[in-house]
């Protein structure tokens, strides 16, 4: 009788709808309050565009998401190197997923406050409509982005 060949067997992780929805909304009141503490008010539509402040939470959800999946794909569980029983290990798992993907989500967060091109201070800028300065020069640079990009 011929061997077969298990190797090719693996668990995977999937975050369903609820949870990226709530990873979405999580990120979302994060940019809220970080923009908050900066002494401005979010929820003024006159100064923010709200649809630029989502699209940026969305992004960083689905960012957060990406990461646990691939770190899970990665470091994936294997049973006989886990040891114990195969239901002692799984219920170590469901433990463990929670908290991978918590730390995909604060490491999301923590990079996004320190990407000096791409992070807090353009999401403002983009929001509010304030000139870029692009180039990191100290000039900034009207692109016609804002909560009047699309007015006449």
């Amino acid at each position: 009788m011929t061997d077969i060949d298990f190797r090719d067997c693996h668990l995977m992780m999937t975050i369903g709808t609820r949870t990226k929805v709530s990873i979405y909304n999580h990120m979302r009141q994060f940019l809220i309050d970080e923009i908050e503490v900066r002494g401005f008010t979010v929820h003024d539509s006159a100064l923010f565009n709200m649809l630029t402040i989502e699209e940026r939470a969305l992004r960083l959800a689905e960012e957060a998401i990406e990461d646990a999946k691939r770190e899970f794909d990665d470091n994936g569980l294997v049973v006989g190197e886990m040891g114990g029983s195969f239901f002692s290990t799984l219920a170590e798992l469901d433990e463990e997923i929670p908290r991978l993907v918590a730390r995909c989500i604060a490491e999301a967060r923590a990079n996004f406050l320190a990407d000096p091109f791409n992070g807090l201070d353009m999401t403002i800028q983009l929001a509010s409509g304030t000139p870029l300065d692009i180039l990191g020069t100290g000039k900034s640079y009207d692109v016609g982005l804002g909560p009047d990009a699309e007015r006449p």
